[in-house]
């Protein structure tokens, strides 16, 4: 199994988030021949791992994960594909004048040295993105970098883990959940964690609610409850091998895991930026609110995502 999430394999590349989850490398039909038979051979493989209680090495991006569960993507998983398509997109989304970007219905892409233009509408090449179809370009171009280009090699996966474990099993499970399943729980150290961890908006280690978040952390989670809060913050529940102080943001760059103070009361949830690996708090009046808030935020019930 680790031989074939080899970056040298051709088959999956490094999230755009991070180098510890894989996303299926949209290069892989150029770079060998019998690609479906080894997606499909992935896919059985995960599938009887599944089904055995076995774990592996290897870490799933988000996107992947649903794709696996037959969940529809959104919008915010773009920036575990392509960040700065991501960013760009979100801009076009919210501002005017786009027509001055002089941006058109198509997409560039290398391919092995050489860059080809594909077009995203018949006759792309020629038209224009503007405020009046900006929507409908941004739809398009989001759809081409989360499905059109890897939808071959995904169908081959999703074909032999379905022919070991069919959909109806699997889809009660999150994305979260099955990344757990997969990948079981890895020790969480917390002294490290704590040690490594930044804090910003006026919060520091001495704040009560930074305290309280600690010793929450030590005392009232389980490691299962820890490896969640960490994928809700990061987008994955594995640390790097260099521990919380290599933790990696989007860019690649050194993105410790931080926590800062936002406004708010005791109904403010948290907000998880997993692009910086920060986790936004309010100042909550007691530990025991904050209590409540993490552990109802483990357990699923908190959407506090905020991908940007």
């Amino acid at each position: 199994m680790q031989r074939l999430f080899n970056m040298n394999s051709g088959l999956f590349s490094y999230a755009a988030t991070d180098t510890v989850t894989h996303t299926i490398n949209p290069l892989a039909p150029l770079v060998s021949d019998d690609y479906r038979q080894q997606y499909h051979f992935v896919g059985r493989l995960l599938g009887k791992a599944l089904l055995d209680g076995q774990t592996i090495d290897p870490h799933l991006n988000r996107p992947l994960l649903k794709h696996l569960l037959g969940v529809p993507v959104s919008f915010s998983d773009l920036e575990f594909v392509d960040s700065s398509l991501h960013q760009t997109l979100g801009w076009i989304i919210n501002n005017d004048g786009v027509d001055l970007l002089s941006i058109y219905y198509t997409v560039d892409e290398e391919r092995l040295g050489e860059l080809h233009c594909v077009e995203l509408i018949p006759g792309g090449s020629e038209v224009m993105v503007n405020d009046r179809n900006k929507h409908d370009f941004v739809k398009r171009r989001y759809r081409h970098a989360m499905l059109d280009k890897i939808s071959d090699p995904l169908g081959a996966l999703l074909d032999g883990l379905y022919e070991v474990i069919p959909l109806g099993i699997i889809s009660v499970f999150t994305p979260g959940e099955l990344e757990l399943l997969l990948c079981g729980v890895s020790e969480v150290n917390v002294d490290e964690w704590q040690a490594s961890t930044l804090y910003s908006g006026g919060f520091r280690s001495t704040s009560p609610t930074v305290i309280w978040f600690w010793r929450i952390v030590r005392e009232r989670l389980d490691n299962e409850g820890r490896s969640k809060l960490l994928q809700f913050v990061s987008g994955t529940s594995r640390v790097p091998s260099g521990g919380f102080k290599t933790l990696q943001g989007q860019d690649g760059e050194i993105r410790r895991f931080t926590i800062e103070r936002i406004c708010g009361g005791d109904d403010e949830p948290p907000r998880a930026h997993t692009c910086f690996n920060r986790i936004d708090l309010p100042t909550y009046s007691s530990e025991k609110i904050l209590t409540l808030v993490l552990e109802n935020l483990i357990m699923g019930e908190v959407d506090g995502f905020n991908m940007v």
